[in-house]
Formats: C-alpha cells, sequence, structure tokens
C-alpha cells in the first residue's frame, strides 16, 4: 500500500502535467502516424488523466468543433477529475488574436493581433487591448477553458522572424510591456 506521502507526491508531479490531446486512435495506430482528432473523451485518455493525476491538458483546432462540442469535451475531462476527487484540469488553448486563433471561425470573435493592437498605442493606450483581452476571456470562459497561452510578449526586433513578426505588439520594449501587462490582467480579471 502506498503511504500518504507518496500519494501526495504522486499527486503533485501529476499536477505539473499538461498533456496535448490533438490526436488520439483507439484501433492502435501508432502516434507519430494517428491524425484521428479528440473530439469526446475516449475511456484511455479519461484513465490517463485520472491514474496520472494530470494538473492540465491543451486542446487545439483539431479538437474544437463547435460550442456544444467544445463544452461537452471540457465537461467529460472535470467531470472525471471531480469523480476521481481530483483538482479540476487547467483547460488550455492558444487563443491569442490575430493570426493565431484555434476557436472555430464560426463560434468566436476574430480580434485584431498584437501588431494592429501596438500601432494603435501612441493615440489609444492600453484601452484597446483591454477591450480584445475581455473579449477572448468572456468566449473562452462561456466554453469552459480556464487558461489562455496568450498574449505573446516577445519584442520584434528581428525581422527575419516569421514566427513572431505580427503576434508582436511591435518593436518598443515599454509598448510590448504596457500592453502586454494591460492583457494578462485583463485575462486573469476575467
Amino acid at each position: 500500500s502506498e503511504t500518504d506521502s507518496g500519494k501526495h507526491q504522486r499527486l503533485q508531479l501529476g499536477q505539473k502535467l499538461m498533456l496535448d490531446f490533438r490526436y488520439f486512435c483507439t484501433d492502435g495506430t501508432a502516434s507519430d502516424e494517428c491524425k484521428t482528432p479528440v473530439t469526446e473523451l475516449p475511456d484511455e485518455l479519461a484513465e490517463v488523466l485520472r491514474k496520472g493525476k494530470i494538473g492540465g491538458v491543451i486542446l487545439f483546432a483539431d479538437n474544437l468543433q463547435s460550442g456544444e462540442q467544445i463544452v461537452t469535451l471540457i465537461d467529460q475531462m472535470q467531470t472525471g477529475m471531480r469523480e476521481a476527487q481530483l483538482p479540476p484540469l487547467f483547460i488550455a488553448v492558444d487563443q491569442e488574436g490575430g493570426r493565431v486563433a484555434r476557436l472555430p471561425a464560426e463560434l468566436s470573435t476574430r480580434f485584431a493581433g498584437n501588431m494592429a493592437l501596438g500601432a494603435t498605442f501612441v493615440d489609444h493606450k492600453t484601452q484597446f487591448a483591454e477591450q480584445v483581452a475581455s473579449g477572448i476571456a468572456k468566449e473562452l470562459n462561456l466554453l469552459g477553458f480556464n487558461l489562455n497561452f496568450a498574449p505573446t510578449v516577445d519584442v520584434n526586433v528581428n525581422p527575419q522572424n516569421p514566427v513572431i513578426n505580427v503576434r508582436s505588439y511591435g518593436e518598443d520594449p515599454a509598448v510590448v510591456a504596457a500592453l502586454g501587462q494591460t492583457t494578462v490582467a485583463t485575462l486573469q480579471e476575467h
């Protein structure tokens, strides 16, 4: 029998893990070949969450088809954890606005990206960043997400970097910091 200390250590370890539930094949297809998106929670993955005492899951566009489907998937995961008397999961997504938006277009508002928000800073300071973050947070909350991997607070100092590019608020570290702080505070507020 495992000691209370051992159970606590396993819980602590599992709580530090966030799993990518993008694809899963129940037919035994190798994981590097499986391209079946997880849109409902199979028993095998529910068991992984419970047994591993996992702390979170990140979902991607492939997992997100409709409002009802998203709410059901997230509820299946959270219900399983609650029934196992485990802490609720962090349910994460990358919903930055601009070109990085995982929710289906018909389900979410397509907000301007960070560089567009940065371009308004001189005249409007953090007003639009706060409005965009509030809109994103409200949509995510309605679906059951409780963690957003946003905003990108890279300073756009390398024009050769295609990954950051317009995901950045701009080239000025002070502007990036101000808009990033406002966005984080607004997301957390909601």
